[in-house]
Parts: C-alpha cells; structure tokens; sequence
C-alpha cells in the first residue's frame, strides 16, 4: 500500500515537475526573445512607451505559448490513456495474472478446508516459527 502511494507521488511530481520546466522555458525563451528585440531592433531604448509595448507584447506571447503547451499537454496524456485502454494486450495479462499459482501451502489449505470447513481462517490461528532446527526445538 505504501508502494502504491510512492508511486501515485512520483507520478504527480512528474506531471508537477514537467510543468514547472515547461514554464520556465516558455519564460525564458520571451525573456531572451524580448532583451534581443529591445536590445537589437530598438537600439536599448529606456523611453516608457517602447518597453511598455514590449512587455505588453511579451505578456501575450508567454500567456498564449503557455496555454498551448498546456492543452499539448493534457491532448497528449490523453492520447497515452486511450491507447492504454484500447490494447488487447492489457486484458490478456490481466486474466492470466489472476489465475492464482499453485504454492507449498496449498495442500495445507486443502487439509484445513476439510476439517474445519469453509471459514477455517476463522477457526484455526497459524504460528511460523522462523530458526533453525536447534532453536524451534527449544
């Protein structure tokens, strides 16, 4: 149970993880795209009007980079979901990992079923003694 909530956990990261990275490099790709215009195109001018519509235009660009990347995204894990889904391959391993394997222990329950009925788990408590021979002796 711990395993599988470990596991839940290091999928939310990832998908956590990845879109953190995704604005990041959405961030940095307008940042350097910006400089490079102010810095090229409008010879570094510090007049208010010019890096007004620079950031203006920036804003838009990032917000609308953003949401596409993020409905890329989600289009994509749901894309993996369907196929997940729709391969035979799933149902085949699933029926064949429920048929249960035979173990030492089932002649055991054989003999207990037999004695003591069906709700034998009920009736009976079971003691594993772990050691080696000495020790379970004593």
């Amino acid at each position: 149970m711990e395993k599988d909530k470990a596991r839940q956990q290091n999928k939310s990261i990832s998908a956590a993880f990845t879109g953190v990275l995704a604005v990041a490099a959405i961030t940095l790709l307008i940042l350097l795209a910006g400089l490079g215009y102010w810095f090229f195109v409008e010879n570094a001018s510090t007049e208010w009007p010019v890096i007004r519509s620079i950031l203006i235009v920036c804003g838009i660009i990032w917000t609308v980079l953003a949401c596409l990347i993020m409905l890329a995204f989600l289009a994509i894990q749901l894309w993996i979901i369907n196929r997940v889904k729709q391969s035979p391959g799933l149902e085949k391993k699933a029926s064949s990992s429920r048929t249960v394997p035979q173990h030492f222990s089932s002649p055991l329950k054989k003999h207990l079923r037999s004695r003591y009925g069906p709700f034998w788990r009920r009736k009976v408590r079971l003691l594993l003694v772990v050691g080696d021979d000495a020790a379970r002796e004593a």
